[in-house]
């Protein structure tokens, strides 16, 4: 594929959904763009605006929160390993509710626990810890709700 070429359909991909630079070198990788072509489409892409690593991470949140109710641990995680800077993060980790975090997880252990009925009062705890914490969820967050729950 020419540059030229990539530029045009990333741009097309860029239009219909957020990217993140990693996201659009792993495509020109794969798509055999030469690496100074590459860095130059990506240049070009965040000079023209169609690629902007703020805006693709706070999508990123909102969408890992609103539609997938993942914790903030998980991810952090996850737009770490797409190389994105941890002040970018972290600026958008802070636009977080966590109150409506707490309430998310709340109902995702009530319908977790629903799921556990023959289960020992003391394995029960430590399933919905374990659930809660993969989700991504701080342990402190998830033992308190954890503990509600059980009430």
């Amino acid at each position: 594929m020419t540059p030229e070429q990539a530029l045009l359909r990333l741009q097309r991909l860029c239009s219909h959904a957020e990217k993140c630079t990693d996201d659009v070198l792993k495509k020109l990788w794969a798509w055999d763009v030469a690496p100074d072509a590459a860095t130059d489409i990506v240049a070009q892409l965040q000079a023209s605006g169609f690629l902007d690593e703020r805006r693709y991470v706070q999508a990123f949140v909102h969408d890992k929160c609103e539609l997938t109710h993942w914790g903030t641990l998980k991810i952090r995680m996850a737009l770490r390993s797409k190389k994105i800077s941890d002040d970018i993060i972290d600026e958008a980790l802070q636009a977080v509710d966590k109150l409506a975090q707490a309430k998310d997880l709340a109902h995702l252990l009530s319908v977790k626990n629903k799921s556990l009925p023959l289960v020992p009062d003391a394995e029960r705890k430590m399933r919905l810890l374990r659930f809660a914490v993969g989700r991504g969820y701080e342990y402190e967050m998830a033992a308190n709700e954890v503990n509600k729950l059980l009430k």
